[in-house]
């Protein structure tokens, strides 16, 4: 694809983890599988790489809206107190 852009197009390439573009990461528990299963102890289960997720999180939506956060980092919008303005009500 980066072959059908046109000459001097701006290109951004993110180097991402992993050997595909759709990580996932599932934490589980006994209890979250049935209540009942509480009883034989507290085990959780996590398979994946949450921060692998949260990377690719981050990459996809800086590429569907890449002005999402201002030149602070902070997200357009959003108060010095962390609040988000909108309309008031």
């Amino acid at each position: 694809m980066a072959q059908a852009l046109p000459t001097g197009t701006s290109r951004r390439v993110s180097t991402l983890a992993g050997g595909h573009l759709s990580p996932v990461h599932v934490s589980l528990s006994a209890e979250d599988i049935d209540p009942r299963l509480a009883l034989l102890g507290s085990r959780r289960i996590e398979l994946g790489d949450l921060g692998v997720v949260e990377k690719v999180a981050e990459e996809v939506s800086g590429w569907v809206w890449p002005l999402s956060k201002g030149p602070e980092g902070k997200a357009l919008g959003a108060a010095d107190d962390g609040v988000v303005d909108g309309p008031s009500g």
